[in-house]
């Protein structure tokens, strides 16, 4: 009965909490060690990689985009325990006037069950990811997020590899049909939503390679530009108790009592 009781508790405490957590900037998470908690989810230990994190633009300012990089907590969707983080930025642009341009950024963070009013028994069990992203139709240009999900840190920064609890991917992008060869049809990539399925975990990490890149078509050279705008992050819950059947017996017969006691004001 216990069991129940936390679940519907934590359901109760998930649509009664503040829509958003408070919003900090990724630079400030990563350089001050800063947390954000959303319910039962605790978001820590963020992280860049300026080895890998790259750019075609000569002494590009990487901290500038990490502290223009906006990241907001995500309440439950209703009826449903899936918090998550929201990423919002102006600056994951890129334009061509004639030469190939990209921006690589790769980062990754921890997300952790701590136990509150919802118990000890909840757990993250899968995860998805969504973006909202431009670019335009001409030349070759796109936004690109491979993410990698994993039961520890280091199963998730070799970007060569996939994350032992889940690899997603989403992309936006462009390429004419004359880069391809002559006669082809342009491909047009949009795939703006993925999910990742794994077992039970008390916490998890998570890893983001972000690539947007751009380069016009080499005949009309006309500009062209990518963008990504903002990419959210949920990380559903579930709980590894089964209720025990005296449990539903209990429910059963409370429900029944409360059927006829409606039953019977109405007949009044």
């Amino acid at each position: 009965m216990k069991h129940l009781i936390r679940y519907l508790s934590a359901m109760l405490l998930a649509l009664s909490m503040n829509g958003n957590a408070q919003a900090v900037s990724l630079g400030t998470l990563i350089n001050e060690n800063q947390s954000i908690q959303v319910e039962d989810k605790l978001f820590s230990d963020f992280w860049w990689d300026k080895d890998i994190s790259d750019s075609s633009f000569q002494n590009y300012d990487f901290d500038g985009l990490l502290n223009s990089i906006t990241v907001t907590g995500l309440a439950s969707t209703p009826g449903l325990l899936n918090p998550g983080l929201s990423f919002v930025t102006n600056d994951l642009l890129v334009t061509s006037d004639g030469l190939f341009e990209f921006i690589d950024l790769f980062f990754g963070f921890k997300v952790t069950v701590i136990d509150t009013v919802l118990g000890p028994d909840l757990f993250i069990k899968d995860n998805s990811l969504t973006m909202l992203a431009e670019r335009t139709e001409s030349g070759d240009n796109g936004v690109y997020i491979r993410e990698q999900v994993g039961k520890t840190e280091a199963a998730v920064r070799n970007i060569l590899s996939d994350g032992d609890l889940g690899t997603k991917e989403v992309e936006l992008s462009w390429l004419d049909g004359d880069l391809i060869g002559p006669g082809e049809d342009s491909l047009d990539v949009v795939n703006l939503a993925d999910a990742a399925a794994f077992a039970p975990q008390k916490e998890v990490y998570v890893s983001k390679n972000i690539l947007v890149w751009a380069d016009n078509d080499g005949i009309n050279n006309l500009p062209v530009t990518a963008s990504l705008n903002s990419f959210d992050q949920r990380f559903s819950q579930t709980t590894t108790t089964i209720p025990e059947p005296e449990t539903w017996l209990l429910l059963s017969v409370g429900m029944m009592g409360f059927v006829f006691n409606l039953k019977r004001r109405k007949s009044l």
